[in-house]
């Protein structure tokens, strides 16, 4: 429970900040919260397209915390039944983040770690809730993750795979970094299969959970 507490206020405020940092770039997209209505601005001469001051810390909190989440998963943490599921979460998620810092991929790379933010808020106020009594509380919250992780994992990151798969090119004179493009786009389809197989889990706990009245963690039993 100590965790999932550490867990949402983590996500609230690195989500709070990279709202702010984020909201009045121009190339951040109206559906989630900016104002850009395509992606041009957001490959502008890559991979040097502007980019605000907040958004090189925003990448750093993100490596930082994912980079400490996979050290602790592998190092640290009991294994169970989810490990290998987990670990390869945590190495796309910093592999991802690595590559957005190190080949200045900033205005696409913040902008997922943004909608991936946005839903671990619910997702780790669900985990606590479910590690108590409170069922209803849990199930509420349960409901309201499973519209934002929809929202944002299953609807906002294909169609952003889809950009960048299909039109995110870098400037002709940095072209040799073209294939980082491509290999990123390969870890976000193994993110999205993760996002999808785990929706697919709080789909059954659900039904059970309706239809047994008992809520249970299937995570580690799938």
């Amino acid at each position: 429970m100590g965790k999932y507490v550490f867990s949402f206020f983590y996500f609230l405020i690195v989500t709070i900040y990279g709202y702010i940092t984020l909201k009045d770039e121009k190339w951040m997209p109206w559906f989630l919260g900016g104002t850009a209505q395509d992606f041009a601005l957001m490959q502008q001469n890559q991979p040097f397209t502007p980019i605000g001051a907040g958004c090189i810390t925003y990448g750093m909190l993100q490596l930082g915390y994912h980079g400490g989440d996979m050290i602790h998963l592998i190092f640290i943490e009991e294994r169970q039944n989810d490990f290998l599921e987990m670990l390869m979460h945590h190495f796309s998620s910093v592999s991802l983040i690595g590559s957005m810092i190190f080949s200045n991929g900033m205005t696409v790379g913040c902008t997922i770690a943004f909608l991936h933010d946005i839903a671990d808020i619910t997702a780790a106020l669900t985990k606590y809730y479910g590690q108590t009594p409170n069922d209803l509380v849990a199930a509420i919250w349960m409901i309201v993750n499973m519209v934002v992780w929809g929202y944002t994992r299953l609807l906002v990151l294909p169609y952003l795979i889809y950009v960048i798969f299909t039109t995110f090119e870098y400037r002709k004179d940095f072209i040799a970094y073209q294939p980082i493009t491509l290999i990123s786009g390969f870890f976000l389809c193994v993110m999205f299969s993760l996002h999808a197989y785990w929706y697919k889990i709080f789909c059954v706990m659900i039904y059970k959970a309706v239809k047994t009245g008992k809520s249970e963690d299937l995570q580690n039993k799938i």
